[in-house]
């Protein structure tokens, strides 16, 4: 009787060892892209999109600030930009895996609390889409 309750026990362990590694392996595909702030100094603000392994076909980049504040200059040249509403939008077609930095400059000096990035993408695992936001 005692065989048989650590035999079910180990099976319950190694079971559940299982699922949680094809959880994590799960959580890990979605991390196909990621962005990251890097520096806010006045007026500039520079953040990266992080692509990995194997990368999402096009990637959607949105960065936020407040309308009154103009964002007059980006590198890449952003492909939208609308002051009035807050927001640029860039479209990375044909991704690679790497790094890939932004710069923006505004008419006025930045609040970090006044800002927000947002990355929208088809994760290459499973085809879900894929919405992913943060500040500073």
């Amino acid at each position: 009787m005692i065989n048989r309750y650590v035999f079910f026990r180990r099976i319950i362990i190694l079971s559940t060892i299982l699922i949680l590694t094809v959880l994590h392996e799960a959580a890990l595909a979605d991390n196909s892209a990621r962005i990251d702030y890097q520096r806010i100094n006045k007026n500039k603000v520079v953040f990266v999109v992080r692509i990995s392994s194997p990368p999402p076909t096009s990637v959607i980049v949105q960065h936020f600030h407040p309308g009154s504040n103009a964002l007059v200059a980006s590198s890449p040249r952003a492909q939208q930009i609308s002051n009035k509403k807050g927001y640029a939008k860039w479209l990375l077609k044909n991704v690679r895996p790497g790094v890939y930095p932004f710069s923006l400059t505004f008419t006025e000096n930045v609040r970090p609390r006044d800002i927000q990035l947002m990355i929208r993408y088809r994760n290459p695992h499973d085809g879900g889409f894929h919405e992913l936001r943060t500040r500073p």
